[in-house]
């Protein structure tokens, strides 16, 4: 590697060393420490707009051994200009948001049933302490769907799983939830609901039934 001296005003190399001492700007004279050591070393690049192009040369000097960068600006070409245009635009067309993509899901997926909704809990917001949740809403947590039973601010020891007074575990096709003790007519029982109380299966013979099996053996059928 060469040892060469940049001018910090210039913003060029000057020369190379002679023994102990440099020749600065014409004049021979000691330099202290800190001394740039650098192979190559650039003066500063001009400023240019989207509109125009820099390249550089190397000029050298034949008495000192140096080079020096020069750059160079120019317009750029209409061809440059569209090439640059449509690479944008090729650029962007790759590009896939994410949020976008599971908003299209989400409203796509407002017409299936809810047990297939709940196959595909990743396209649902997520569950997380500090937000606002609405009645009916749905989120994901821990890669299940829940519903929102109560209009609430969430709160991080409120976990889904944890509060079945303000989630409801969202089945899956083929899946029998436990039975939860409802508190509305949002997340009553109605007719043909299944669920498992105390180690087996019931189905609920009427609508709106917010009784379990023991309180209103009537209203279920056990299966």
């Amino acid at each position: 590697m060469k040892t060469l001296l940049f001018n910090n005003k210039t913003g060029k190399i000057i020369s190379r060393i002679f023994d102990e001492g440099y020749k600065v700007d014409g004049k021979h004279q000691i330099v202290k420490p800190p001394v740039y050591e650098l192979e190559y070393i650039a003066t500063i690049k001009p400023s240019h707009t989207y509109k125009e192009v820099a390249f550089s040369t190397w000029v050298p000097d034949i008495v000192l051994g140096t080079y020096t960068q020069v750059w160079e600006v120019r317009a750029k070409t209409e061809s440059e200009l569209t090439a640059e245009k449509e690479a944008q635009a090729q650029q962007a067309e790759e590009i896939i948001n994410a949020m976008e993509v599971k908003k299209l899901l989400r409203m796509t997926s407002e017409t299936l049933p809810e047990s297939q909704q709940a196959e595909i809990p990743s396209i649902y917001p997520s569950w997380k302490p500090g937000i606002e949740v609405v009645i009916g809403n749905k989120y994901q947590w821990s890669n299940v769907l829940y519903k929102c039973n109560q209009t609430h601010n969430t709160q991080f020891d409120w976990e889904p799983q944890d509060v079945p007074a303000l989630f409801t575990k969202v089945p899956k096709a083929g899946d029998i939830p436990d039975w939860v003790q409802p508190t509305g007519a949002h997340d009553c029982y109605n007719n043909g609901d299944k669920v498992r109380f105390e180690g087996s299966v019931y189905e609920s013979l009427i609508d709106t039934n917010v009784w379990s099996p023991t309180a209103y053996p009537s209203g279920w059928k056990k299966l």
